[in-house]
């Protein structure tokens, strides 16, 4: 989730928290999405306890999300209970579902509370409130542009790591095809630019993602001004595209080519080569004691889904891995910690492709970081949240390497973790498909 989204999530969640209305009584979240679990981690963190999930969604209903299974309405709220107060979480004013809790006995302010990370109305507040980041939006698309109207503004202001992937994959066949001459690549993290540039992009400029909204909203603003400014990330909080994520079937990279290029199935993604001879990455496996061809990369982190499994899982695997011959390290950042038993593998965004080619194996859980390790040959496990929503569709369907076509040696599994050895079997399984590993069993 972006900064822009939390910042607003965060306070909101704060003030509700300290409501004397929620004293002593039972917090119901509606809605279960992504915002929702930041929402739920939010006020959990402010001392509210979540006693349940309800949604509309039917496809939601049953599911297990954050903990909880999913309920209707209904069933949770009625008969109506004053012990309960509902906290609604959504993009828009919600009318439609404050309307459904009125008729419940739930009314705003008493027993409803709306969070939304767009806190926008039809209010002439609101109204100068856009007008206002749209005049900012303006005066830094013309330095971001260096002033040349000629020039063509791709902003991306979700900074995923997956996200600009997925970009560079088709970006350049775009600007062939448009016909467009001279261009800024905009991007809110330096983790960003750095996979831009792997792949080789030389016209990226790093930027907070407050300025890149305030883009976004002059764009919408002053459509008919001759400016040039294309939105990159497949779905941001105010565009109803969003919602169309896994709407029968539509996966991760389908919605980058279909929504944002325009392209048809034909488009072939330009997929960058890695190498297992980089000296650089050779270096680290020396540094480190890493075998290559026989090293697991294990990488347990994501700042993007759902929950992830615990530590104790990622050290029965790393220990079933070591009793395989195998050396293992953790793909982790200066303030993650590896997982015990396993080196510490630091490099940057650049190398991970190398890396991962030289290391042979690969387990994680889904993250950005998988779509960029995708095309090497090394074998590899991807873990999805057997209970996550996204949209329309689970977190396996809507993000599968397999289906999006970039997985070349990829074994995806959804999981729940229970503390027992199957998760951990079903890891191995997939390792061991490859020869290599059989042979040293």
């Amino acid at each position: 989730m972006s900064d822009e989204k939390k910042g607003p999530l965060r306070k909101q969640a704060g003030r509700v928290a300290r409501r004397r209305a929620l004293r002593g009584k039972k917090a119901v979240l509606f809605g279960a999405s992504l915002v929702a679990a930041r929402v739920k981690k939010e006020l959990e963190e402010n001392g509210v306890t979540v006693h349940a999930v309800i949604d509309n969604d039917p496809d939601k209903v049953g599911r297990r999300y954050q903990g909880l299974v999913v309920q209707r309405p209904e069933d949770v709220l009625v008969p109506f209970n004053d012990e309960y107060v509902v906290i609604l979480v959504a993009f828009s004013p919600a009318r439609e579902m404050l309307h459904q809790l009125e008729t419940l006995g739930y009314r705003k302010g008493r027993q409803a509370f709306v969070i939304t990370p767009v806190p926008l109305d039809e209010s002439l507040r609101s109204f100068a409130r856009f007008a206002l980041r749209a005049v900012r939006g303006y005066m830094k698309y013309r330095k971001l542009t260096r002033g040349r109207r000629d020039s063509t503004l791709f902003v991306m202001p979700y900074p995923g790591t997956g996200d600009i992937y997925l970009v560079e994959l088709f970006l350049q066949s775009f600007v062939e095809r448009q016909g467009i001459r001279d261009y800024v690549l905009a991007v809110g993290s330096k983790r960003c630019a750095q996979v831009a540039q792997m792949m080789g992009e030389t016209r990226v400029k790093v930027t907070d993602e407050k300025t890149l909204h305030q883009v976004i909203a002059y764009s919408r603003f002053a459509r008919a001004s001759g400016d040039s400014v294309v939105v990159l990330n497949e779905g941001w909080a105010p565009e109803p595209t969003e919602w169309l994520r896994g709407y029968r079937g539509l996966n991760f990279e389908e919605m980058f080519r279909h929504i944002v290029f325009e392209f048809e199935d034909k488009v072939a993604p330009q997929v960058p080569a890695s190498s297992a001879t980089n000296p650089a990455v050779l270096d680290i496996f020396a540094e480190q004691g890493l075998i290559p061809g026989r090293t697991v990369v294990l990488s347990p982190y994501t700042n993007t889904l759902f929950d992830i499994p615990d530590e104790a899982f990622w050290e029965r695997v790393a220990a079933r891995c070591r009793e395989r011959g195998l050396t293992v390290c953790t793909n982790c950042g200066p303030k993650e910690k590896p997982i015990a038993g396993t080196k510490a593998a630091q490099f940057p965004l650049s190398l991970a492709g190398d890396f991962v080619e030289t290391a042979g194996y690969f387990v994680g859980v889904r993250s950005g970081f998988c779509d960029i390790v995708s095309g090497t040959a090394s074998r590899q496990v991807v873990l999805y949240d057997q209970d996550g929503r996204f949209y329309k569709g689970s977190a396996y369907e809507y993000f599968s390497l397999v289906a999006m076509g970039l997985g070349r040696n990829v074994c995806e599994l959804e999981f729940r973790d229970d503390g027992g050895d199957e998760s951990v079997d079903e890891v191995i399984a997939g390792l061991t498909v490859n020869e290599a590993i059989e042979a040293l069993t």
